[in-house]
């Protein structure tokens, strides 16, 4: 692994130090990355109240913290 080490730059270090990631726990990642991650085998698939949980009455309530939480964060995706 300490052949990775020359790929993060000090700018990356800097980056995972200000996030409370340690260089070894990234190191760690991506060589997990690399070796490939097995597929999960699943029993059955996700249903309402079986995994997937309905949350319409309180929708407005979630979408509103949802927005307070995330306006100083980059958002990748939101599911509604």
């Amino acid at each position: 692994m300490s052949s990775q080490t020359e790929t993060l730059s000090d700018e990356i270090l800097k980056q995972l130090k200000d996030k409370g990631v340690s260089k070894e726990s990234a190191l760690f990642q991506i060589e997990t990355f690399k070796r490939g991650i097995p597929f999960t085998e699943l029993l059955r698939p996700c249903t309402l109240g079986e995994g997937i949980e309905n949350i319409d009455p309180d929708r407005d309530e979630y979408i509103s913290l949802y927005e307070s939480k995330t306006q100083s964060k980059k958002v990748i995706k939101f599911v509604c």
